[in-house]
């Protein structure tokens, strides 16, 4: 059956989460997340329910083009379907809001932590250290470093990385304030 002559009114085989995911994560990867999203509804019409993982992936899509209102708009949908936030989550909602290369970052990063609060979130490493970097970026090396000291009460393992952010950090915030 050339061509797919003869497969009407076949049902498709059933795939496993992971399968349905990474046919997700490679049309982002690939087309960005407007083909992410059509793979999306093309799988969904096929009967596949998405899970915290594919939501994370088109999340993080928008975040990679430094998109937030189409990190917002798959957040708030995780929110609405009861999908459980994850640090993932965070981290691409955070890197959302930062400035590509030399752009400015995005005062919307309040909103991310205003969100986390609100739903009682913790913070990890990573949510820690990409808020650390976002802060740096708006010039708010204060603030990083007022996170960076609430992280190492609340016991969060503060690495290497989140050290370096700061240091970024309070570097942007003196650019900032005219001073380097």
């Amino acid at each position: 059956a050339a061509g797919g002559a003869g497969l009407e009114g076949k049902r498709p085989l059933p795939l496993s989460a992971e399968t349905y995911n990474k046919l997700v994560h490679e049309a982002a990867r690939i087309g960005g997340p407007e083909a992410a999203f059509l793979v999306w509804r093309r799988l969904e019409y096929q009967g596949w329910q998405p899970d915290q993982v594919a939501y994370n992936t088109l999340l993080a899509s928008h975040a990679r083009l430094h998109n937030p209102s189409g990190a917002w708009a798959v957040f708030n949908q995780m929110r609405k379907v009861g999908v459980p936030l994850d640090e993932y989550t965070w981290v691409s909602l955070l890197k959302a809001h930062a400035r590509p290369k030399r752009g400015n970052a995005d005062m919307g990063v309040l909103s991310v932590v205003t969100a986390m609060k609100n739903t009682g979130a913790n913070h990890t490493t990573k949510t820690v250290t990409g808020l650390i970097k976002v802060l740096g970026q708006l010039g708010m090396g204060h603030e990083a470093r007022k996170v960076l000291v609430d992280a190492r009460s609340d016991g969060v393992v503060c690495s290497g990385w989140v050290h370096d952010s700061l240091l970024d950090a309070l570097a942007n915030s003196s650019e900032a304030e005219g001073g380097g």
